[in-house]
């Protein structure tokens, strides 16, 4: 029998098994790539063009206004994931002390 149905709607574990422990290198790997996209994005950095070509058509300044404020939000985003990582590991050292 397949179990397609159990990667859709997974089996809820037994009672009494411990939830699983937050992965502190891939959620810091994940707040620096964030961090670093949003920047990249809301710089304007992707809409730099080399000397003598001129942008695309498609790159209207509604659409720049739009890639910017979106890198604004992955970076905020990658903000908060990195402070709620830092937060997770001061309450697993306050856990182990």
């Amino acid at each position: 029998m397949s179990n397609i149905l159990d990667v859709f709607n997974p089996k809820t574990p037994p009672n009494g098994q411990q939830p699983q422990e937050p992965c502190f290198p891939c959620l810091l790997t994940s707040a620096a790539v964030m961090i670093a996209g949003g920047g990249y994005m809301a710089s304007g950095a992707v809409f730099m063009a080399k000397e003598g070509q001129p942008l695309p058509q498609a790159a209207t300044p509604a659409w720049r206004a739009t890639v910017r404020l979106g890198g604004v939000g992955v970076l905020a985003l990658g903000l908060y994931r990195a402070y709620d990582t830092l937060m997770l590991s001061k309450e697993a050292d306050s856990k182990l002390h």
